[in-house]
């Protein structure tokens, strides 16, 4: 048994030293992540809100409603899902003035010199939500190419958790609108990356979701993906432990 956990101790450790020497991975701190409050409904209907964004031990934790129909407004029974981002001219959610700071001013404003987006999430309802990282770099007011970003959607179960991770060398892409597939954006020579427009994830379902076929309300933890530093010594700590039981095993 003892071997087996040296075993385990030991290529768990390796698994883990590569990533501190791995690429520049841009996350979002619990400030950064408590900013993406505004929205927008993709598609506009009637019922999608984001309905609070509170703090979380690390990270933050959202709740909405996706096409969820208010008084005689019809409900949402296909597929929806909604934007949150930071500031950007969205709509931002009941109680906020309206005037907070802009994703440059939170310090997410410029992907220069990172090569990938990653955040991790953790469904908080007891049904499967669909997840996605998006990144806008550009704006067509400013008279440059407008280029929208995203990672593969990733459907989380009831407690799930899973690191999303937007890669530019294989990312769904759009320009100005015009969808362009799967693509390596990262030689683009028009592409701005000290000018990022926005920046957030969406959450979606074919909604209403259950068993009763009446839920339309997310519930989602966001927190940042872990430092380098903290799997270094999480490396270092397993390979402590494998040298405390393989003495232990000699004495």
């Amino acid at each position: 048994m003892k071997k087996a956990l040296l075993t385990f101790a030991l290529v768990l450790g390796m698994a883990m030293l590569p990533q501190v020497a791995s690429a520049t991975t841009f996350t979002m701190n619990q400030t950064q992540l408590l900013s993406l409050y505004e929205i927008y409904e993709t598609p506009d209907h009637p019922g999608t809100s984001l309905n609070s964004v509170t703090s979380v031990p690390g990270g933050a934790k959202y709740v909405g409603d996706i096409g969820a129909g208010t008084g005689s407004t019809s409900s949402l029974t296909s597929w929806g899902d909604i934007m949150i981002g930071a500031n950007f001219w969205g709509k931002p959610y009941g109680g906020s003035a309206g005037d907070e700071p802009s994703n440059v001013a939170l310090g997410m404003g410029d992907a220069t010199g990172y090569d990938a987006y990653s955040l991790v999430f953790t469904n908080r309802d007891e049904n499967p939500w669909d997840y996605v990282l998006y990144m806008n770099v550009g704006y067509t007011d400013w008279s440059e190419p407008d280029y929208y970003m995203e990672s593969a959607w990733t459907q989380l179960a009831y407690n799930e958790t899973k690191t999303l991770t937007l890669d530019p060398t294989n990312t769904r892409v759009w320009k100005n609108g015009t969808l362009l597939g799967w693509q390596d954006v990262t030689s683009y020579g028009d592409l701005d990356w000290s000018h990022v427009s926005n920046i957030g994830f969406h959450v979606g379902a074919n909604v209403p979701l259950g068993a009763s076929s009446d839920d339309w309300t997310f519930e989602t933890i966001v927190k940042p993906v872990p430092e380098p530093s903290s799997m270094l010594l999480l490396g270092i700590g397993l390979f402590g432990f494998a040298g405390r039981m393989f003495r232990r095993k000699q004495v």
